[in-house]
């Protein structure tokens, strides 16, 4: 599998077997709960158009007919840390995966002779992940896929992080985030800061 291409096998949902009841929420059957996060369980709980959902390991099978893999792009375990700068702010961001849908970080934002904020937590997949890939493009255009884990404090607070791997780089890992609420820093949204590198 290429590493720098959607890390999902799926055929069209729901077309070969479509849900009687489009209300209806979805059966969810998990091997081992602590596999995945509670969050992205219960979205796919209160999922409605799918009839069922089966967690077994690194695979998520939709309706028993068709199969997801989960992103692999940080290995479960595995803990990497990421770095940028643009201007006078300075950020690192170290990612550990916990299992199949959730990271836990560490955020470090220095803005110099100015101030700094740090944050920590856990950061979950969507629970609508399988629907389709996520995707950013760099400054010269070039198209990545990646892989989105977000933080929701609250409506107000929020913290996207989109982990993906650069071709042109030997298939190097690099992060792409999202991030209100930093105290006296300004917001950081996909466009204004560039990528953090694998350190």
């Amino acid at each position: 599998m290429n590493p720098g291409k959607p890390q999902t096998e799926i055929h069209q949902q729901n077309s070969a077997n479509p849900v009687k009841n489009p209300d209806k929420k979805a059966v969810v059957v998990v091997k081992n709960e602590a596999d995945y996060s509670k969050a992205f369980l219960e979205g796919l709980r209160k999922s409605t158009g799918f009839r069922k959902f089966n967690l077994r390991d690194s695979l998520f099978i939709i309706n028993d007919q068709d199969t997801v893999l989960f992103p692999e792009s940080v290995k479960i375990g595995d803990e990497i840390q990421f770095t940028g700068r643009k201007d006078e702010l300075a950020i690192a961001l170290r990612v550990k995966r916990i299992n199949y849908t959730t990271v836990s970080y560490v955020l470090e934002m220095v803005e110099f002779g100015n101030t700094s904020h740090n944050q920590k937590g856990t950061a979950d997949l969507s629970s609508g992940f399988f629907l389709g890939s996520e995707s950013i493009q760099d400054d010269e255009g070039e198209l990545y896929f990646v892989d989105e884990y977000s933080d929701e404090k609250s409506e107000a607070c929020n913290f996207q992080i989109r982990i993906g791997r650069d071709e042109k780089r030997g298939n190097a890992l690099f992060v792409k985030i999202a991030k209100s609420c930093n105290g006296k820093i300004r917001n950081i949204n996909m466009d204004n800061f560039p990528m953090l590198l694998e350190k």
